[in-house]
């Protein structure tokens, strides 16, 4: 029994090394968690799908925790968004780039992040001339993708970002070329141009809320918000509405029950953004279910078909 020692000992190295990697793991989900309360300004590029777009933004958060943010793209065509919190002050019209600044700043949480993905430490880099450390969020499972970021040293923000595919192929980066932790000037967050007023944003009440659901999600995903009747585009017939996040990435539902489309089955894929569409019939009536995320197209067909009335 003379290896007993040398084995108990290396056991208790072990463990020593799981609760440091467990530890260090947690602060740097809370820094990331954080960073949106964090002043900076920058320009950034972003390269999705074959298209890459250059972007300035910039964000003031005052001594109240309020934060206001101004987004605007540096070439092609002209587009820019202004939030106050969690509102839309006024955007222009390309709704598709709206999203770009989410990536920035994920809403976090480490439970939830902890039951889609392990994060492993991969050393020290730089960018934009400032030190960081490179995080990988690798999958548990095949459902999602995964993420190398990025984070400043200093404020936890993201300086860059790649989304992988269950291959390794790059979908999505992003990365800061100037990044300045100073808060912005008021003139800097004003909008410029044909900024048009956002809508309202309104909770929905418990009567307002969707009567469909989801019956299958990945381990980790969870419903953030739920419409019963959304005004989609083209005619304007209302669609019941539901999005879906596990923390670093997310996708919506859409339930049309009173669609008289011949649309068929389809299933489409525009760098990490699946758009996924399936007739079902659970009452003798068609419904037309669409997923729209960041999410493979299989866990998305898979969710499609598992949407079921709550």
């Amino acid at each position: 029994m003379r290896f007993a020692p040398v084995i108990y000992g290396i056991g208790g190295l072990l463990l020593i090394t799981q609760s440091v990697q467990a530890a260090e793991s947690m602060d740097w989900l809370n820094k990331l968690s954080t960073s949106d309360k964090v002043n900076f300004q920058g320009s950034f590029i972003y390269e999705s799908n074959g298209n890459l777009t250059s972007h300035h933004i910039a964000r003031k958060v005052d001594s109240n925790g309020d934060v206001k943010e101004r987004l605007y793209r540096l070439d092609g065509t002209p587009y820019e968004v202004v939030r106050d919190n969690n509102r839309i002050v006024c955007s222009t019209s390309a709704d598709d780039q709206v999203d770009v600044a989410k990536s920035l700043a994920p809403k976090l949480r480490p439970d939830q992040i902890d039951r889609g993905y392990t994060l492993k430490h991969l050393g020290e880099s730089r960018v934009a001339d400032n030190p960081t450390d490179v995080i990988a969020f690798i999958p548990k499972d095949s459902y999602r993708y995964a993420y190398e970021m990025q984070l400043s040293k200093s404020t936890g923000q993201v300086l860059k970002s790649t989304t992988f595919d269950q291959k390794g192929n790059a979908l999505e980066r992003l990365q800061f070329i100037t990044y300045s932790s100073l808060a912005p000037s008021t003139a800097e967050l004003d909008p410029k141009g044909d900024c048009a007023p956002g809508a309202e944003a309104e909770e929905a009440s418990h009567a307002d809320q969707a009567t469909w659901a989801a019956s299958w999600l990945p381990s980790g995903f969870e419903q953030v918000r739920s419409l019963k009747s959304w005004q989609a585009g083209g005619d304007g017939r209302p669609v019941q509405y539901l999005l879906y996040s596990d923390g670093l990435s997310s996708f919506s539902v859409f339930v049309d029950s009173d669609s008289h489309t011949a649309m068929t089955d389809s299933r489409n894929q525009f760098g990490p953004t699946s758009v996924v569409s399936k007739r079902i019939n659970p009452s003798d009536k068609d419904v037309l279910i669409t997923v729209v995320g960041e999410v493979p197209a299989g866990t998305a067909e898979r969710i499609a078909l598992s949407v079921r009335p709550d």
